[in-house]
């Protein structure tokens, strides 16, 4: 005969994100943690009901995401975003052009800035990430001009997958905010044809 304990776990919230969540399920416990919980812009309130029997649990169940990195193809113009193996975020990309190639091989992300300069252009790029160790290339939005009065021109919205920058990475402003916000310094950067 089994002695079957119910327990019922139920908390209201106004929403959750977690991302890099954990949960590890053994016999006489049930934990979850996460590295972030934040609330988001869903306004109604959400019930969470977990309901477990602690007789039936395995052992030791774990669930977790794995290491971040990031993956380039330039055939492809994708650049891919894993925590492990699970992908997280597929984007579409603009890279080096032919004369102006990204460069190939593996890297990792340097530094990350709000915003940067390129001198030799007087253009803007925000949410740069440099993935090489001279700051050359980096991972950022599409390049920008600031004009007199106070406006952005964008350069190159309509050619995302296609090679035509001067080396980097180029991504749409929302999706380079995503990984941007997501990405770590030190995070592996993979980059092939």
């Amino acid at each position: 005969m089994y002695r079957s304990r119910l327990i019922i776990i139920v908390a209201f919230c106004a929403s959750l994100i977690i991302s890099g969540a954990v949960l590890v399920v053994r016999k006489d416990s049930f934990i979850v943690s996460a590295s972030s919980i934040s609330s988001s812009s869903v306004s109604h309130r959400l019930p969470l009901i977990a309901t477990i029997f602690s007789d039936t649990l395995p052992e030791v169940a774990t669930v977790e995401s794995g290491p971040k990195r990031i993956a380039i193809y330039l055939e492809k113009q994708k650049l891919y975003a894993y925590e492990g193996d699970v992908l997280r975020y597929e984007f579409v990309i603009s890279t080096g052009a032919p004369g102006t190639p990204t460069p190939t091989g593996d890297f990792f992300i340097y530094n990350k800035l709000t915003n940067q300069l390129s001198p030799l252009f007087n253009i803007y790029m925000d949410n740069w990430m440099a993935f090489t160790d001279d700051g050359l290339y980096g991972i950022h939005s599409l390049p920008y001009w600031k004009l007199k009065n106070g406006e952005r021109l964008y350069e190159g919205q309509d050619h995302l997958g296609t090679k035509i920058s001067n080396g980097c990475i180029r991504l749409s402003v929302p999706d380079s905010e995503i990984v941007w916000d997501w990405a770590e310094v030190g995070i592996p950067v993979h980059i092939e044809n």
